[in-house]
């Protein structure tokens, strides 16, 4: 309730939430997790794989990732640095160590048995949707 009513409806209920539309879950993904990733000033492919990260896991590690795959300083914001560095290197290799590095994140958590295939099956997908994209 509170993230609805910080991006979409500041004195929104939770009836207002439960009518939660496409529209308004759009305004709620690109500013809590696709403009705090710079998602639209990173490369193709990549952007994705840091934006569904940053969505499942948090933003901050979803930049501290990206800033150790790419050699930049870890501050959990992803700024001019970060970015010059991730356009730098090839964008399937930034890729593939983001969600190898997701996916050893996920297999060491507690929950790993409960949640694990499903979150594997996940990073499956984004791994080949963001490569997909990289080669355009």
């Amino acid at each position: 309730l509170a993230t609805f009513r910080r991006y979409v409806k500041p004195a929104g209920t939770i009836k207002d939430l439960k009518a939660l539309t496409d529209d308004q879950a759009g305004v709620v993904y690109r500013r809590q997790y696709w403009d705090a990733v710079v998602g639209a000033e990173l490369p193709d492919g990549i952007d994705y794989a840091v934006f569904d990260l940053a969505v499942n896991s948090g933003v901050g590690r979803a930049a501290r990732f990206l800033q150790t795959i790419v050699g930049a300083v870890q501050d959990g914001k992803i700024g001019p640095a970060t970015l010059k560095a991730a356009r730098a290197l090839p964008r399937q290799q930034v890729i593939n160590a983001l969600c190898d590095k997701r996916l050893a994140f996920l297999h060491g958590l507690s929950t790993w048995p409960v949640f694990g295939k499903g979150w594997a099956s996940r990073v499956k997908s984004v791994r080949a949707a963001a490569l997909k994209m990289a080669a355009v």
